[in-house]
């Protein structure tokens, strides 16, 4: 089954929601599900996006067989700024 999970936090957020639904998406790859997951660039706790990944406005990266496409969003509100994650 090809599975898409939206979370405002994952990895490598280390604390609140993060380490969860990393552990759902790995979870569900090792069942033999395809999973993608589109999140914000990580910024959790401090609300500034982690020094590696600033000055983008998207990445996809791949973690134990799980797509994640990371995007640029408003750091006060959690809604998109930019959608790339459409283009696939």
């Amino acid at each position: 089954m090809r599975i898409l999970i939206y979370s405002y936090n994952y990895h490598p957020e280390p604390i609140g929601i993060a380490p969860l639904m990393t552990e759902l998406a790995e979870g569900l790859v090792k069942r033999g599900h395809e999973v993608r997951v589109i999140t914000a660039m990580p910024n959790y706790p401090e609300r500034k996006i982690y020094p590696a990944y600033r000055g983008q406005w998207f990445m996809t990266e791949e973690k134990n067989g799980v797509t994640i496409t990371l995007l640029c969003m408003d750091q006060a509100q959690p809604r998109i700024v930019y959608s790339a994650a459409a283009r696939g």
